[in-house]
This record gives C-alpha cells, structure tokens and sequence, in this order.
C-alpha cells in the first residue's frame, strides 16, 4: 500500500474568474483564499500468509500445524520533509497439535506453539547530515535540535533500536469421561525470552531558547547521554510460568 497526499495553495484574483490554481502571488485583492501547503508522504507496506496442513494419522490420531507471518514497514515523517522514522514489525505464529483417542472414555490434546514479535526503529535524516558541528555524539546520526522555543524542534526517536518477544508454548489437555460424570485435567507452561538493543537517546539533546542565543551559540540544555551510562544496552530478559488445573 503506497499514499500520498499533497497539498496546495489556492489563490483567488479577484480581478479574474475563475479560481485559478498558482505558487503564492501578491495581489491588490481584498479576498484571499489560500490553503497552508503541507505535505504527508508515508510509504506502508504490508506482507501476510498463513500456511496450515491437516493429516489423519490412523482412525486414533489426528495431527495440524500451522504457520502465520507478518511483516509491515513504513516510511515516516515527522516535522521536517528531510527526517524520516525508518520502522517495521513482523509477527510470526507457529503451532503443531496432536490429538489422541485412547478409548471412547478418554481422548488427550498436546500442542507447542512458538510465536515471534519483533519491532524495530531508527531515525535519520534524508539526506543524511553528516557537519561535525551539528553532531553531539562522534558516529551517531544528529540528535534533538530545538533553535528556539518558538520553533518546532528537530526530533527523533528517544529508544530507536530493535525488540523482540519471543513465547514458547507447551499445552497438554486430557479428557476423561466417567459414567455422567465428565473431567478435565491440563498444563500449560510459557517460556518468554525477550532480547532487545535498545539505544536510549544515545545522539544528545541541545535546546536554546531564542534565535539570538543560537547565533551566539548560548544553549538552555544539553543532554550528552541519555538516562543511563550506556546508551546503547543490548540484554534479555525471560521468565517463566506454569500452570495446572483440574476440573470436572
């Protein structure tokens, strides 16, 4: 999927008719209709299939897998045509099922299942700016820019990097059928793991309060790191968690 969108200004002469549609003009017309030029260009793709195979194994056993992907990218901007937010996800979902008949009375489920959830972000400048004296941070990209309180800022992504949640699925579900009486009895036991490399506002801040200060070089604030020591932190985290029930 492609969109763009763009606006233009519309001038009205009023000494000629009808509304023509031109660049921004001067004239002696006491009424003006103009409409203020922005422009939206958001490039979004979107890519998905599922996959699924189904197979008797014998008049006792049935068995499936299904796989499911995702993946999406996007092209955005932010206050200035030149800065861009380069970002994109993908999704990808995994499951095998067995299911057994012991006896009329008794029939057990299984399944694993995997599912992967990746996000990923990163901010620069098109073309890219590279003048030393607007760089805060040797080999990074620009950081946060504000010329004065009364200009909007030049931003970026505070934690552009990449993370990913990873989830590792074991279910067991038993049927069992007692005269009137009907049990269920069943497991279920998740594995997360999540590396991420995150890069917490690692280009530095600078802020002035006025265009007379800029030009002076006199800034209000200046972040060179960000929040913690090491901007750049790559790790993972994972937990655990297991669970049992038993009802009838």
């Amino acid at each position: 999927m492609f969109c763009q969108t763009l606006s233009f200004r519309a001038t009205q002469d009023c000494s000629r008719t009808p509304t023509r549609i031109s660049t921004p003009v001067e004239t002696s017309c006491r009424e003006r209709h103009s409409i203020t030029p922005s422009h939206i260009f958001q490039p979004t793709s979107e890519n998905y299939g599922q996959i699924r195979l189904d197979e008797n194994l014998s008049n006792s056993d049935t068995f499936f897998v299904r796989y499911t992907h995702d993946h999406a990218e996007q092209v955005a901007n932010r206050a200035y045509s030149y800065q861009r937010d380069y970002e994109s996800g993908a999704m990808q979902f995994a499951t095998l099922s067995e299911t057994h008949i012991f006896s009329p009375a008794l029939l057990n489920t299984v399944r694993f299942s995997y599912s992967r959830n990746l996000i990923s972000g990163q901010s620069t400048t098109s073309p890219r700016i590279t003048d030393p004296g607007t760089i805060l941070q040797p080999g990074q990209d620009i950081g946060g820019f504000t010329p004065a309180s009364t200009v909007t800022a030049l931003g970026f992504i505070a934690a552009d990097g990449q993370y990913v949640n990873n989830i590792y699925t074991y279910s067991d579900d038993l049927f069992w059928t007692k005269g009137k009486h009907a049990f269920k009895f069943g497991t279920l036991i998740n594995k997360y793991r999540i590396p991420e490399d995150g890069h917490f506002n690692n280009r530095g801040t600078v802020a002035f309060t006025n265009l007379s200060n800029l030009a002076q070089g006199i800034y209000s604030n200046m972040t060179a790191l960000g929040g913690t020591l090491s901007p750049s932190q790559a790790r993972v985290w994972g937990q655990r968690t297991f669970g049992f029930y038993i009802q009838g």
